[in-house]
């Protein structure tokens, strides 16, 4: 018979909970009687013993024989597992307290650390658990591997009882892994609320944070150098329950975030439209958060100021929050607020709630991009950026643009212009299908601040080319009627048409023929050639084509 050691881990990135001893019986072998005292100590190859295969079985009355006869009861097979810790995977407090009184010992770790105390705590037997520490286990005991206590494991797998037992005896709440998580980040990631209320009770900090990516399952994005708070670690688990309750127990909702504070966060988290990984399933009315932090103080015009990434020639693609599966952007968010991302995902009830607590609808980014113009369609992402499939339907997204322009009352035919700075050494119209190189990654020039200014090729244009992007017919409508120029031309010389007659978006071709053919019969019926504001014909080949409704 062979004897395997199996690893358990926790969901997230690759945080190991247990190394639980299992033993596999020979194929075809009914379960032996339990052995005479003349074979007690007889093993098998690799060290198992009958005592191991008694606390496996559960079979206390073997047990008792076995021990009575002589047995070894610190007997370790050649992986290091004992039957103590068998009977603490089986959550077996009568085996197990049988064991300790015979001489077992309650500090009996598997090779890697894991104590017979966490092997318990990953059952949740409560029983199991005062056994042990009754005969001297230490609760705040770490394995080798990750640094963890068994009070963390009993709060991984959401073991309330246990993890009370486990603070009375004197687990320290406030402990920290190898990777620098707390009791607190495992309840809060993983979502047990009862637990987060016990921690709480117990005297843990509701304002606690975790360096590095504490991520749920399926979120993308890992980051060594984020670190976020415990409401913000809640927020991108889609915990809004469990924020809420830190909040109301006295954590900052102005708290430090990589993402630019909690408010984008949620706002992120809202409308993430289709990103790297899936979102969490939220638990919790993420609108009711954001009231909840707004009464308590949450500043709702923070602008983010992250450190832009260089603009890649082949991704085409500007900084993305971290932790967060939001689709990718091309403009720059550095200098963004919470009400700009609720508009650029039109999100309508976030953007109410955020100007009736003081929201500014003026503020740009750093390159003059406005919250109106995102709403348009300035910086739409088609399939990542929120659209009709993925979160925001086009009639919330007209109401989220006539929204955003009452409140800001700006120019219709107003630009962002980028610093005022940017030149071309191409063509403009080339720079359809192609990205300016001195505004890009270039490895052979090695790193420059023009690298790091997004898609600079939307310098000068107006909400309209946003719109032409985005090539939702109702949006075009409306702003034409508001007086958006049909003619206007951005710094590399496109007009909207030219948008929607194709252009690379990241390393995909773009094409709106309906949105084309809307502008083309607005134009007609204004008197304007169609022809005279058309890009000319292309005579390249464009490999990675996409035709957008």
């Amino acid at each position: 018979m062979k004897m395997r050691v199996k690893a358990t881990f926790l969901i997230g990135w690759a945080v190991a909970l247990s190394t639980a001893a299992t033993l596999s019986a020979a194929p075809q072998q009914a379960t032996p009687k339990a052995p005479k005292a003349g074979v007690t100590n007889n093993v098998e190859a690799d060290g198992t013993t009958a005592l191991h295969r008694a606390a496996q079985r559960n079979d206390l009355e073997a047990a008792n024989q076995l021990i009575r006869a002589g047995a070894n009861v610190k007997a370790a097979n050649r992986y290091g597992v004992t039957p103590l810790s068998l009977a603490c995977m089986n959550g077996n407090a009568a085996m197990i307290e049988l064991l300790l009184k015979a001489g077992a010992d309650a500090n009996t770790t598997l090779p890697e650390g894991e104590t017979a105390l966490m092997t318990a705590a990953n059952t949740g037997d409560v029983a199991a658990l005062k056994a042990l520490i009754a005969h001297g286990a230490n609760v705040n005991a770490t394995e080798s591997s990750r640094g963890q206590t068994a009070l963390m494991w009993a709060v991984n797998e959401g073991h309330l009882d246990a993890a009370r037992t486990l603070i009375e005896a004197g687990a320290n709440i406030n402990a920290r892994s190898k990777g620098k998580f707390s009791p607190m980040v495992f309840a809060v990631r993983g979502g047990k609320t009862d637990i987060v209320k016990l921690l709480l009770a117990a005297g843990a900090n509701a304002n606690d944070n975790v360096a590095g990516a504490a991520v749920a399952s399926g979120v993308a994005g890992l980051n060594a150098t984020d670190s976020t708070s415990l409401v913000g670690l809640a927020i991108i688990n889609g915990q809004n329950d469990i924020a809420r309750l830190l909040l109301e127990n006295g954590a900052d909702p102005n708290a430090p975030d990589s993402r630019g504070s909690l408010l984008h966060t949620l706002a992120w988290m809202r409308r993430p439209g289709s990103g790297r990984g899936l979102p969490p399933d939220p638990v919790g009315d993420s609108l009711e958060l954001a009231k909840v932090m707004l009464a308590r103080g949450a500043k709702p015009n923070v602008r983010i100021a992250w450190q832009e990434i260089p603009f890649d020639l082949d991704d085409g693609e500007a900084k993305s929050p971290p932790n967060v599966p939001a689709g990718r952007d091309f403009i720059l968010m550095t200098g963004v607020t919470p009400y700009f991302l609720a508009a650029k995902n039109g999100d309508v009830a976030l953007m109410r709630l955020l100007i009736a607590n003081g929201a500014d609808p003026r503020i740009t980014n750093v390159h003059g991009v406005t919250a109106f113009m995102a709403a348009a369609g300035f910086g739409y992402w088609d399939g990542e950026s929120p659209g009709p499939l993925n979160g925001t339907s086009e009639a919330e997204r007209l109401e989220a643009v006539k929204l955003a322009l009452d409140l800001s009352g700006e120019d219709v035919n107003g630009v962002a212009d980028f610093g005022g700075k940017i030149e071309f050494d191409e063509d403009g119209e080339d720079l359809l299908f192609s990205y300016p190189v001195k505004y890009s990654l270039d490895p052979t020039r090695g790193p420059s601040p023009e690298a790091t200014m997004g898609d600079v090729r939307w310098a000068g244009s107006t909400v309209l080319h946003g719109a032409a992007l985005l090539g939702q017919e109702s949006i075009i409508r409306f702003l034409v009627e508001k007086g958006a120029r049909l003619d206007a031309r951005n710094k590399a010389g496109w007009t909207p048409l030219m948008v929607t007659q194709g252009m690379l978006v990241a390393a995909n071709a773009r094409f709106y023929p309906k949105a084309e053919a809307l502008l083309k019969q607005l134009m007609i019926e204004r008197g304007m050639d169609p022809a005279k504001y058309s890009r000319r014909p292309v005579t390249t080949s464009v490999v990675k084509q996409k035709q957008v409704p």
